[in-house]
């Protein structure tokens, strides 16, 4: 127990900023790129994460590793693209 306690301690977390997003239109960013991680709380909706589609639906918290490029689609339909 003592090890995960060290994990935990070691793990540093902070709130920078939030914002709240209403999407009109379902919409697909393509080459998302985050330098830092990010964790997205969908609100109402859903939200699909990655070339594997994960879906996060209403209520549900999505981590966007930083670092790495991604895709993420907002909403539900045929989306429009857009490059980050």
């Amino acid at each position: 127990m003592e090890d995960y306690n060290k994990i935990i301690e070691s793990l540093g977390v902070k709130f920078v900023k939030a914002k709240n997003i209403k999407i009109q239109k379902p919409v697909t960013v393509n080459n998302l790129y985050e330098v830092e991680n990010k964790v997205v709380w969908v609100n109402k909706g859903e939200v699909l994460l990655g070339e594997e589609k994960l879906l996060a639906k209403e209520g549900d918290f999505a981590f966007i590793p930083g670092g790495k490029v991604h895709q993420i689609t907002y909403g539900r339909g045929k989306p429009n693209r857009i490059d980050y």
